[in-house]
């Protein structure tokens, strides 16, 4: 049997600044894990002009309820006047599902 959570995206300028805010969101118990993935270079027209920014992206797994949650905390929270926040609800398996939605 399968069970959904929520997997989301977002970037950071940084390592440190990624870390801040996982560690927040970890302790505020609206995540269950977090990857960070280095040395990405994101391409993207801001206020007019085209930019290339090295980032990092972290991938987020959470119980899809906290979404909305999240998102609001990671706006509060994030270095970016518009953070990225996309997410997604997936199925996965029962035992990962349920650590996702009852990490403690």
């Amino acid at each position: 049997m399968s069970c959904e959570i929520g997997v989301g995206l977002t970037t950071f300028p940084d390592v440190l600044s990624a870390k801040s805010t996982i560690s927040k969101l970890l302790l505020g118990n609206l995540i269950s894990c977090a990857q960070i993935d280095t040395e990405i270079e994101s391409h993207y027209i801001w206020k007019g002009k085209m930019q290339v920014t090295p980032e990092v992206r972290v991938t987020m797994k959470f119980d899809i309820r906290q979404a909305n949650n999240i998102e609001k905390k990671l706006i509060k929270l994030h270095p970016y006047e518009t953070p990225q926040w996309v997410y997604w609800e997936v199925r996965g398996s029962k035992s990962y599902t349920d650590w996702i939605k009852n990490p403690n």
